[in-house]
């Protein structure tokens, strides 16, 4: 057991020291000023970032990440970039150097689960939802989203979990009512979804 961990551990190492080798040549090649520094680079990534301009900000976040590799927050926004460009399998490897760097943080367990998501790596992105319930359990937002994986593995028991939560978080959510409502709709429970409906509509009034 003892080998196949330090072999895991070494093809993570490898996998992100080949990422930065990827990134570093293409800064080679971009028109980013050298001068800058990480957090200038940061700065004008996320500017381009809010504007929409995902290919341009990747290029600072990238030459971010080359001149300190152990940021986990610059991993991330790498990795939004990427997302935002559909290019999820690479966001995907992104995220999990930010959670090795920094196996603490919420945002980055939340969001390697919604990356994975989108792979359709359903079992894979409840994992990370779960990572970050236990780091947060009064955050609703890994709770949603893991009830939405749920769904499509079609368990709805487990769902239902999730919204009750869900809704001890935020009892006032009328969204959540309508989708415990759902969730008790498929596990034939009419009346009891009803009463949810009912909830919902008079907190939308």
């Amino acid at each position: 057991m003892t080998f196949q961990f330090n072999k895991f551990n070494g093809d993570v190492m490898n996998t992100k020291l080949f990422i930065l080798a990827i990134i570093a040549i293409v800064c080679i090649f971009s028109p980013v000023a050298e001068a800058q520094t990480e957090e200038e680079l940061i700065k004008n990534g996320d500017d381009l970032f809010k504007s929409g301009k995902y290919e341009e900000a990747l290029k600072f976040y990238g030459k971010a990440v080359v001149i300190n590799p152990d940021d986990y927050k610059a991993w991330i926004k790498n990795g939004d970039a990427l997302s935002e460009l559909g290019r999820y399998e690479d966001a995907l490897d992104n995220y999990d150097n930010a959670v090795e760097i920094n196996p603490d943080d919420y945002d980055g367990w939340v969001k390697k689960g919604n990356t994975l998501d989108k792979l359709m790596q359903y079992e894979e992105a409840n994992y990370s939802y779960n990572k970050a319930i236990k780091i947060n359990p009064n955050n609703d937002r890994a709770w949603y989203y893991m009830g939405s994986t749920l769904i499509k593995l079609g368990k709805y028991e487990e769902v239902l979990k999730c919204y009750d939560r869900m809704l001890e978080i935020k009892p006032d959510n009328y969204d959540y009512w309508n989708k415990k409502a759902k969730a008790l709709e498929e596990l034939g429970r009419y009346e009891e979804a009803l009463k949810c409906y009912h909830k919902a509509k008079m907190l939308q009034e």
